[in-house]
C-alpha cells in the first residue's frame, strides 16, 4: 500500500499519514513520494524523499516544514519549529505497525540534531526523539550527552537500551539504526553504518503492549507535561522493518546515500569590474564528502561558459562584451549529485574612450579680474605650480588671472568628480553646470563637484582662476568609479580653436542686407529667393522694412574681434534668427516664437571675421538685438564701429582663347568671358571653332574678398587643369564624361593671384564650369566681380 500526508481538520494542528489501500479509488498526489510502504522483505514502512511539502498551502505557524534541499535523499522534515505541544507528524496505525515491536524489528532514520538537549531526567528537553512509539517511549533518541540511544521496553516493565559509546556533535546528519533480535535477546545501535553500542535481554522476552499507539517522527509525547522530547533538527529517510537487518544491510543503507558535493565560486569577487573586451578568470573550490568531484561547470545566468574536470577548477572567459553578468559554479560528483554555488555579480564596462585632444585654450590676463587678455595659448593640461612667479614674462607675478576653455571628453558612462587645486580663487563649469565656485583668496585648497557624463561625448568646459599674492597654483583633475584621481589628460581635452580672420581689404563700417517678403514659420532658404531690395545699414536694424509682418532679412559683413580669445554671441529676436561666423552656425534661435534669446561661443583670433545674420518675422511684434562679449569686452550690443562691409568688386572677367584643336593649336578666337560656366552640349563654343576636338585657355587675376582657404571645383567634359598663383590646384587631363575635380588653396584677401584654367574637348558633349567656396562664400560659379582680365 502507499501512504501520503494530509492535514487533519479540527482544533489540533496535526500532520498525519493516511493509508490508501491497493485498488482504492483515492489518488496518490505527486508529493506523496514522501511516504511509501510495501510488503515483502519485512518492510513495514519507509518515509523518504521529502522533496516537496505535502501540504504546501498549510501555512500554519509552528508546524514542521519541509526542507526541499536539506536532506540526505532530497528533502527532509524540519522539526525545529515544533512547539512541543500540538505540532508533530504521526504515522497512522495499522496491524503491521501496531505489533512490529513484538517481534524482530529494525528502526532507521537519518537524523540531524541542531543542538544538544539541555534538560535532564523527565524534562521535556532531556532527549530528542527521532522515531518513537509513545507510552514508555520506545525508539531512536539523541541524549543530552550527545549520544544516540535505541530503547525497547519489555512486558515486565524493564527498559532495554543501547547507547553509543561515542558522542556525536550536533549539526550534522547521522544515519541511526536500531536492530532488535528477540530470538537472541540482543539490541544493537548503529551510527553511519557501524555498530556503535549494544545491550541484551532474555531471549524471546515479550515486549510491552502499546495498544493502538502510533509511531511519531521528531517528537515523543506532544502536549504532555513531561517527556515530550521534541527534536530541534531534521529527520529524513525514516524506515521501519519487521525483521532484523544484517550489519551489511544497515551499512548499505548508511552508505547508499550519495551526499552532494559542495562548491564555492572563489573568483571573480562579488562586484568586480572589468573593461570590455574582458578576460574574466573564473575559479571555484569544490569537494565531495563521500566520493570525488567529477567536474565543475561555470555559468553566466543559464548559459554554460565552460567546465573543468580537475582541481584547481578554473576557466578563462575571453572577449566578454560590456554588460552586467551573474556567475555561478555547479559541481557534479562521481555519482551524479549536483551542488550549486552562491551567485557572483560582475560588471564589464565599455572600453575607455581615448581621445586625441590637444588641451585647453588658456587666456592669460595681467589683472586679477579677467579684464583684457595679454596673450592666448593652448595648454596641454591645467597643471601649474608657478610659486612666486608668473605664467609668462608678459605677466607680472601676483594679481593675474587665467580662463581656460574648450571641451572635455568622458571615457566612461558614469559619474565623474572634478577636482580643482588652487591658490587663489577658482570657478569651474562643465556642460554649463557650475561645479566649483570658490572665488576667494586661499592657500592651496582642493574643491570638487560631480556630474554624470557619457563615454565619448564632449562637454563644454570653462575654468577661471585668479592669483592675488603669494604662491600661485592651478590644477584640474578628475576621478570616477573607473578612474583613479588624476590630472585630466590632454587626450580628453579639446582646446577652443581660434578662427583665422578674413581681414578683407578696403572694408568700411556697415553691413550689407537683402530684404524679402514671404510667409514662413522658419527661416527660409534665402539662396532660392529674390530680394525685394538690397542695401547697406550701420548695424543689425530692421528699419529698411516696408511692412511689419511677413518679412525677412539677411545681413552680411564682418565683425571685428579686438583680441584673441573666445567670444559669445547672442541674438534676441521675435521671430527666428541665426548667426554665422564664416560658415559656422554659432547661434540658432530659429522658429516662430515670442521674444527669446539664444547664444553660442566661438574662438576668434584678433581681426575681422565674416558674419551673416538671418531673421524673419511672421505676425505680431518684431524685434532683433545682437550682442557679444569676449576678452576685455563686457556683454553689449555689437557696436557700429566693430561692423564692416566691403565695397562690391568690379572685375571684368576672364580673357579666353579658344583653339580649334584639342592640343592648343590651329585657328584661335579670343574674347572676354564673364565667368566659366558653360554647358555647350554638342554645339560649338564660339563662332569659328568646331563643335568637337577644341581647347580653351582662360587667364585672369583673382582677388579674393576674404583671407582663408578656398576650394575650387571644376565640372568638365573632358580634361581640365588649373593653376592659382603658379600653384597647380586641379589636374584631370583625360577624356571623360562630365566629372567634378576639386582642390584647395589658401588665399589672402585683396591680393591679386594670376589664375590659368586649361580645358580640352574630345568627342560629343562639351562642358566647362569653375566653382569656388571659401570664407563666408557658399559654393558658386567664380563670379566676374572677383576676376580681372588684366
Amino acid at each position: 500500500m502507499a501512504l501520503h500526508l494530509r492535514q487533519r481538520e479540527g482544533k489540533r494542528r496535526v500532520r498525519r499519514l493516511r493509508q490508501v489501500m491497493p485498488g482504492s479509488s483515492a489518488r496518490i498526489r505527486s508529493e506523496g513520494a514522501f511516504a511509501s510502504a510495501e510488503h515483502g522483505r519485512g518492510v513495514v514502512l519507509e518515509v523518504r524523499n521529502a522533496d516537496r511539502n505535502p501540504t504546501p498551502t498549510l501555512g500554519v505557524t509552528g508546524l514542521p516544514a519541509w526542507l526541499p534541499q536539506g536532506g540526505q535523499l532530497g528533502g527532509a522534515l524540519d522539526c525545529a519549529g515544533y512547539d512541543g505541544s500540538d505540532d508533530y507528524v504521526q504515522i497512522p496505525n495499522s496491524a503491521s505497525l501496531e505489533d512490529v515491536q513484538e517481534g524482530d524489528y529494525t528502526l532507521c532514520a537519518w537524523g540531524r540534531p541542531d543542538s544538544v538537549p539541555a534538560g535532564t531526567g523527565e524534562a521535556n528537553n532531556a532527549y530528542y526523539a527521532l522515531l518513537t512509539k509513545p507510552g514508555n517511549h520506545l525508539g531512536l533518541l539523541y541524549q543530552n550527552d550527545r549520544r544516540f540511544q535505541f530503547c525497547h521496553w519489555l512486558a515486565n516493565g524493564t527498559m532495554v537500551s543501547a547507547a553509543t559509546a561515542d558522542a556525536y556533535a550536533a549539526g550534522a546528519y547521522r544515519h541511526v539504526a536500531g536492530v532488535l533480535d528477540r530470538s537472541r535477546g540482543t539490541l544493537t545501535i548503529h551510527v553511519d553504518g557501524k555498530a556503535a553500542g549494544s545491550a541484551s535481554f532474555a531471549a524471546q522476552a515479550a515486549a510491552r503492549e502499546y495498544g493502538t499507539a502510533s509511531w511519531r517522527i521528531g517528537i515523543a509525547a506532544p502536549g504532555a507535561a513531561t517527556w515530550r522530547w521534541a527534536l530541534d533538527g531534521a529527520v529524513d529517510d525514516v524506515r521501519i522493518y519487521a525483521r532484523c537487518l544484517s550489519a551489511a544491510e544497515v551499512q548499505t543503507l548508511a552508505t547508499a546515500v550519495n551526499r552532494p558535493p559542495s562548491v564555492q565560486l572563489t573568483a571573480p569577487e562579488q562586484g568586480a569590474i572589468f573593461t570590455a573586451p574582458a578576460t574574466v578568470e573564473l575559479a571555484a573550490s569544490a569537494s565531495d564528502p563521500d566520493g570525488s568531484v567529477a567536474r565543475v561547470e561555470f555559468f553566466s545566468g543559464a548559459t554554460k561558459l565552460g567546465e573543468d574536470t580537475t582541481a584547481p577548477f578554473a576557466f578563462s572567459w575571453n572577449g566578454v562584451p560590456a554588460g552586467t553578468y551573474t556567475l555561478v559554479a555547479k559541481a557534479t560528483d562521481d555519482r551524479g549529485a549536483v551542488a550549486t554555488s552562491a551567485t557572483v555579480g560582475i560588471t564589464v564596462r565599455a572600453p575607455a574612450v581615448i581621445g586625441n585632444g590637444n588641451g585647453l585654450l588658456g587666456e592669460y590676463y595681467d589683472d586679477a579680474f579677467l579684464g583684457v587678455p595679454r596673450f592666448c595659448r593652448t595648454d596641454a593640461q591645467v597643471d601649474f605650480e608657478w610659486g612666486m612667479g608668473s605664467p609668462d614674462a608678459r605677466i607680472a607675478p601676483d594679481t593675474f588671472s587665467v580662463r581656460w576653455t574648450g571641451q572635455v571628453q568622458a571615457q566612461y558612462d558614469e559619474t565623474y568628480t572634478f577636482h580643482t587645486f588652487s591658490d587663489d580663487g577658482v570657478r569651474l563649469w562643465v556642460d554649463g553646470q557650475l561645479l566649483v565656485d570658490r572665488w576667494i583668496d586661499q592657500g592651496v585648497t582642493e574643491w570638487r563637484g560631480t556630474i554624470r557624463l557619457e563615454a565619448g561625448r564632449k562637454y563644454d568646459l570653462r575654468m577661471e582662476y585668479y592669483e592675488n599674492g603669494g604662491g600661485a597654483t592651478a590644477r584640474l583633475a578628475w576621478s570616477s568609479p573607473s578612474t583613479p584621481l588624476q590630472l585630466v589628460p590632454q587626450s580628453q581635452l579639446y582646446a577652443t580653436a581660434l578662427r583665422t580672420p578674413e581681414d578683407p581689404v578696403g572694408a568700411k563700417n556697415g553691413l550689407d542686407y537683402a530684404y524679402f517678403h514671404g510667409d514662413w514659420d522658419r527661416l527660409p532658404d534665402f539662396a532660392a529667393l529674390t530680394p525685394v531690395k538690397t542695401g547697406t545699414v550701420s548695424d543689425f536694424n530692421l528699419s529698411p522694412r516696408t511692412r511689419n509682418d511677413q518679412f525677412a532679412f539677411r545681413f552680411a559683413g564682418y565683425v571685428e574681434a579686438p583680441y584673441d580669445g573666445r567670444y559669445t554671441f547672442s541674438t534676441e529676436s521675435d521671430d527666428g534668427s541665426r548667426l554665422y561666423i564664416g560658415s559656422t552656425l554659432v547661434v540658432d534661435n530659429d522658429g516662430e516664437h515670442a521674444l527669446r534669446e539664444a547664444s553660442g561661443g566661438i574662438g576668434l583670433k584678433a581681426g575681422r571675421h565674416a558674419i551673416v545674420l538671418t531673421f524673419f518675422e511672421r505676425l505680431g511684434s518684431e524685434a532683433l538685438r545682437v550682442r557679444y562679449e569676449g576678452p576685455g569686452l563686457g556683454r553689449q550690443e555689437i557696436p557700429v564701429g566693430r561692423l564692416y562691409r566691403v565695397e562690391p568688386a568690379s572685375g571684368d572677367g576672364w580673357l579666353a582663347t579658344y583653339f580649334d584643336n584639342e592640343d592648343f593649336s590651329g585657328r584661335t578666337v579670343t574674347r572676354l568671358d564673364p565667368a566659366i560656366g558653360f554647358d555647350w552640349g554638342t554645339n560649338a563654343p564660339v563662332a569659328g571653332i568646331e563643335a568637337d576636338t577644341f581647347s580653351v585657355r582662360w587667364t585672369g587675376y583673382l582677388v579674393p574678398p576674404a583671407t582663408g582657404t578656398y576650394t575650387f571645383v571644376s565640372r568638365t567634359d573632358d580634361g581640365v587643369r588649373l593653376w592659382v598663383g603658379e600653384q597647380p590646384v586641379l589636374n584631370n587631363w583625360q577624356v571623360m564624361p562630365a566629372t567634378e575635380t576639386s582642390g584647395s588653396v589658401a588665399l589672402v584677401a585683396g591680393q591679386r593671384y594670376r589664375v590659368v584654367m586649361e580645358y580640352f574637348e574630345g568627342p560629343i558633349h562639351a562642358v566647362a564650369q569653375l566653382f569656388w567656396s571659401g570664407p563666408g562664400i557658399a559654393r558658386q560659379i567664380v563670379p566676374q566681380k572677383h576676376v580681372y582680365s588684366k
